[in-house]
């Protein structure tokens, strides 16, 4: 009998990227003329409240983020993403992070992308990646105008599990012999709903977590 398929579950920024995607996306705009200053300053003190941990709801700080694509046209702001994807971020993926996707993928392992990040951020590293499956935050959009709203649910912590199961389930994957990859605490359930969890370049709450579940660490850029 053939065993059944597993599957590697990644985390996007900061695990297969070196810098969260938003931050440098939005720096990128301004300086192209296609954000406000206070865009960027208002992205760097979000992120910069939760990985200080002085944001104990994560969900508001999606929110808030999205908030700054209130009356902008979608389509022009996936068409700019695109365009900074091209010229720079395309770069900022860990080598370490693409060696182990080719090498799962060449196991016929499934690799998947549970983000947080807005979908039209991650499609473009999934696509250079192989990467088939998912899942991103979706920005709320009327007659091609976003809203300034996001579209539920907000993928972090137990929804991310949620979404592991949901996709073990459609597939028929083995979770027991399936990886999760994660770099912060909002990884959490993800990486326990898996058999092997790898924490990468992960904090000190996170690292102390990881030698108690016995989860591999991992040392990505250094």
């Amino acid at each position: 009998m053939q065993d059944p398929p597993r599957a590697a579950f990644f985390d996007l920024e900061r695990t297969i990227t070196r810098h969260a995607v938003e931050q440098v996306a939005t720096t990128a705009a301004w300086r192209r003329g296609a954000a406000r200053a206070t865009d960027v300053v208002r992205v760097a003190i979000i992120y910069g409240r939760y990985y200080l941990g002085l944001l104990v709801d994560y969900s508001s700080l999606k929110r808030a983020g999205a908030k700054l694509f209130t009356g902008r046209d979608h389509a022009k702001d996936v068409a700019l993403y695109n365009e900074i994807y091209r010229d720079q971020l395309h770069t900022d993926v860990f080598p370490e992070a693409a060696e182990r996707i080719r090498a799962f993928q060449s196991e016929g392992v499934r690799c998947v992308i549970v983000s947080a990040t807005y979908r039209f951020m991650v499609a473009p590293f999934a696509r250079d990646l192989g990467i088939e499956e998912f899942t991103g935050q979706e920005l709320e959009v009327v007659d091609g105008i976003c809203t300034g709203r996001l579209a539920e649910p907000i993928y972090h912590r137990e929804e991310k599990a949620r979404v592991v199961r949901e996709i073990a389930e459609k597939h028929g994957l083995d979770l027991a012999e399936s990886w999760a990859f994660g770099d912060s605490m909002n990884d959490q359930y993800m990486l326990e709903a898996v058999g092997h969890g790898v924490v990468v370049n992960p904090g000190r709450k996170l690292q102390a977590l990881a030698i108690e579940r016995g989860w591999s660490i991992a040392r990505w850029g250094s």
